[in-house]
């Protein structure tokens, strides 16, 4: 069995560059157990809520999470004292050094044990009474966290500073959801999220309602110093970028984005053009019809054609039968209909493709276009005629709301759901929280939270985020721009993370 001495000899043997700092002593105020322990923190180091501490056992570095931290001095809360203090009338630290009788408790939350070869198994005894406690070293936190090297490297922890990399593969298969209110760093933890993946040769595609993401084609010089501090440089991505014909200005180098008539279903065309249920009935055997006798070369004319004859054979009436046609005439100003567009051409490697539907467009269009592109996509991939991909849709609570059935959700839980079985991940980034579909959050195994202080909301997450405490969900609402919890099948426990500096940008 390995001693306290030999895991010290160890500790010395394997942080020659890292020296554990001695940061305090194991205390039985209250018993220490294998879940948690109190200990007090020496007057001359700093300790911050949510730091790693590790304190040498048997087994190994019980490894533990600071939840609490308190400051106790008995001169201060003696009533006495503060009474002739007051009678004095000069300050008191004028006349007695307070600090003598300061004490601080920390109180830590244990999460698990490092033992020899770096393994990580869960907590099983309690460290000794007395017991030097130490900040965690960096070997100590990767095994805690299960931090890969050369992984996805998304920003560090906002206590020490250590580099949260993440397995890139593990992230596309078991998808990401970001949350947080406006403004709090969501499309720069995407865009950073996009510049890893495509360091790796991962095609990202992304559906961008705000015309924010064509700014990875550029290299973000303004930046360059802070870059340098993490190790990284400015750097330009490949980008192309599409739009639909009737949101691309004179002189913009955006790619025209149709679909062909062919490449919607009845579902898709009845939720773009409104019909009510009996002229769905009429347009879903009207398409098949179409497709029977057209197959995948059929135009809009070819279905009014196949409108006219299923609408005299089945009797509908021509009240229902002009209906259809008006709403077919809409479908085709909204000028999302043409020659289409191949996933071969959209999905290459180490290239954002960007969906832009900045611009005035209406939703329902805009759902069916990202619905259908994401489908010709996904079915693609499933043929592997194309390679693995990331899927990012921005303002997700959009294309997949909870309270409405749409067509663009439907598409999303099936990626959502099968993605995994063909390597095609999703990211879905909203501030909506409680508006975006459940069936979608509950499958994505990264969540990324940023700022929330909307009780409803983050009445929603909690029961969602089984293995972050209560203590930090009550700090989302006090987060920086720029930092959020993160919680990810890729880390053993929830950690707070900066987001580190976009490479792209300029």
């Amino acid at each position: 069995m390995t001693t306290l001495m030999d895991h010290l000899d160890e500790l010395e043997k394997n942080h020659n560059e890292e020296e554990p700092k001695e940061i305090g002593m194991v205390i039985s105020r209250k018993e220490p157990t294998h879940l948690a322990f109190n200990f007090r923190v020496d007057d001359d180091v700093d300790v911050e809520v949510g730091e790693l501490v590790e304190v040498p056992s048997e087994k190994g570095a019980i490894v533990g999470k600071v939840s609490e931290i308190k400051i106790h001095n008995e001169y201060l809360s003696n009533p006495k004292f503060l009474d002739n203090e007051l009678l004095s009338e000069i300050p008191v630290h004028y006349r007695f050094n307070i600090k003598r009788g300061r004490l601080r408790l920390a109180k830590v939350k244990i999460l698990g044990i490092v033992t020899g070869g770096n393994n990580f198994i869960p907590p099983c005894l309690p460290p000794e009474p007395g017991a030097q406690v130490y900040k965690a070293t960096e070997e100590v936190l990767s095994a805690s966290l299960g931090i890969v090297p050369n992984g996805l490297y998304l920003g560090n922890m906002w206590v020490n500073n250590m580099k949260i990399t993440l397995d890139a593969m593990t992230l596309l298969m078991h998808h990401i959801i970001v949350l947080g209110a406006t403004g709090t760093g969501k499309s720069h933890f995407c865009q950073v999220l996009t510049e890893e993946f495509l360091d790796r040769h991962i095609p990202v595609l992304i559906i961008d309602p705000h015309g924010e993401y064509s700014s990875l084609a550029k290299p973000n010089t303004k930046m360059m110093k802070e870059l340098s501090k993490i190790g990284l440089r400015p750097e330009g991505y490949k980008v192309m970028e599409y739009a639909p014909p009737k949101l691309i200005r004179e002189n913009e180098k955006k790619i025209p984005l149709t679909i062909k008539l062919t490449d919607l279903d009845p579902e898709a065309l009845a939720e773009i053009c409104n019909m009510t249920d009996v002229q769905t009935d009429l347009l879903y055997l009207a398409f098949k019809r179409m497709l029977k006798e057209r197959g995948e070369e059929a135009t809009l004319d070819d279905l009014h054609l196949a409108v006219d004859k299923i609408a005299h054979e089945y009797k509908f009436l021509p009240a229902t039968t002009l209906a259809i046609m008006r709403r077919l005439a809409v479908l085709e100003e909204l000028g999302i209909l043409g020659e289409g567009f191949s996933p071969q051409d959209m999905i290459k490697p180490a290239t954002a493709t960007i969906i832009n539907l900045s611009g005035d467009m209406e939703e329902r269009a805009r759902r069916v276009l990202v619905a259908t592109v994401l489908k010709k996509i996904f079915e693609a991939r499933k043929r592997e005629e194309i390679p693995p991909l990331l899927v990012i849709v921005d303002e997700g609570h959009r294309f997949a709301p909870q309270d409405e059935e749409t067509y663009s959700k439907k598409i999303l839980r099936l990626i959502a759901r099968e993605g995994r079985k063909f390597k095609i991940g999703l990211c879905i980034a909203s501030q909506r929280v409680v508006g975006l579909d459940k069936d979608i959050f509950s499958q994505c195994g990264t969540k990324v939270i940023f700022k929330l202080d909307c009780t409803t909301d983050l009445n929603f997450i909690q029961p969602l985020l089984e293995s972050t405490s209560k203590e930090e969900l009550q700090r989302l609402p006090l987060l920086p721009r720029g930092v959020a919890v993160i919680s990810s099948i890729c880390l053993r426990f929830p950690v707070l993370m900066k987001v580190r500096v976009r490479k792209s940008g300029g």
